[in-house]
């Protein structure tokens, strides 16, 4: 299953550079090349993309710059602080399928007016403002963090349409669902062992909630991806390249058609950077209106003890995950609301 790189044969290395060119001769043959891997395997790494290479390097740079800092400057934004889960995340305060993360990280979304305490429906509350560190500390992160979210939504839109096409669609039919877009996006830091000690967690076991995600990373390793037959494999660094896989959201669109594959980190000896960034439609968007059958796909992902159900609403599926991982953000924004059988429900009524 593995080359001599260590790269898995599983997840393809797939050029990109055709999609920017709507009647371009190759732009088919990607076309074929994501909709194998999208059906294999829900992963791929995406090269010559539109994300330049500088600007991958600015936003690592600027992570590590963050990292170094000391924890009171850190937990100047921490994410306790925003109602909609925006700021850093120190290490041990942050759970996947109940299992304790052992990652440091910031979390940033698109920056807007923060929505009204209480609102309804409640993933409205999702909307608000970045918390940033200040110039004072950190110098030129902003500025470097905000030039790669611009350049990796462009690639986004670039993805989003060609994956239309693998499911038969016009490249632009789900565009008005992207015209003002969720955004999720981490800056993520796993401290390295001080052994070598193998099968220590770094995020544990799961499927990414959304639509489409895509990371970038440094050269330390530690991300996996598991097979059908319940196998893990690595997905190695690739330099520059961006390592794009599916979320619940288009599994369930595409009728199952499309996988939305469980994946993990594993610790290493080395320090960890990676920033992965979670495109979405906008909140208020159902699979009914993105107009694509259901079909036979399973509304449960098999991780969460089985609790993960999928939301028919988009903005319902991305409290969900937020809040389930982020209880301290929940007791202290949102007591009205609480996580019951996979879903959020208004706490008098779950009752």
């Amino acid at each position: 299953m593995r080359s001599a790189t260590g790269v898995t044969e599983w997840v393809p290395t797939i050029d990109v550079s055709a999609l920017s060119d709507p009647s371009g001769p190759l732009r088919a043959q990607c076309i074929q090349q994501m909709a194998q891997a999208c059906a294999e395997s829900g992963f791929f790494y995406a090269v010559n993309h539109g994300v330049a290479p500088a600007t991958i390097d600015a936003a690592m740079e600027a992570a590590g710059a963050f990292f170094s800092l000391d924890k009171e400057d850190k937990l100047t934004i921490d994410n306790a602080k925003s109602a909609a889960f925006r700021g850093y995340i120190a290490q041990g305060l942050e759970n996947t399928n109940g299992v304790v993360d052992e990652r440091e990280q910031i979390e940033f979304g698109v920056e807007s007016k923060a929505a009204p305490p209480g609102v309804m429906p409640y993933y409205l509350r999702l909307q608000g403002p970045n918390q940033w560190p200040s110039d004072a500390t950190c110098p030129d992160f902003r500025p470097a963090v905000e030039t790669f979210a611009v350049e990796m939504e462009e690639e986004a839109r670039r993805l989003t349409g060609a994956l239309a096409e693998v499911l038969g669609e016009n490249s632009d039919v789900w565009d008005r669902f992207f015209d003002d877009p969720f955004v999720q996006m981490k800056i993520c830091r796993y401290p390295g062992l001080e052994s070598a000690d193998a099968g220590v967690s770094g995020v544990g076991a799961h499927s990414d909630s959304g639509f489409l995600s895509m990371l970038v990373q440094d050269d330390a390793g530690g991300l996996q991806a598991q097979l059908p037959n319940g196998d893990w494999v690595d997905v190695p660094p690739i330099k520059h390249a961006i390592v794009v896989n599916l979320g619940e959201v288009l599994q369930v669109m595409s009728g199952g058609k499309l996988r939305a594959t469980v994946h993990r980190v594993q610790r290493t000896q080395r320090n960890r950077i990676s920033v992965p960034y979670f495109w979405n439609p906008r909140l208020e968007t159902t699979l009914a209106d993105l107009g694509v059958s259901t079909g036979d796909a399973s509304t449960s992902s098999g991780t969460h003890g089985g609790r993960n159900e999928v939301q028919l609403e988009y903005g319902a599926n991305a409290f969900k995950s937020l809040a389930r991982s982020h209880p301290r953000v929940m007791d202290r924004h949102h007591p009205d609301l609480c996580v019951v059988d996979g879903r959020v429900m208004v706490a008098n009524a779950a009752r």
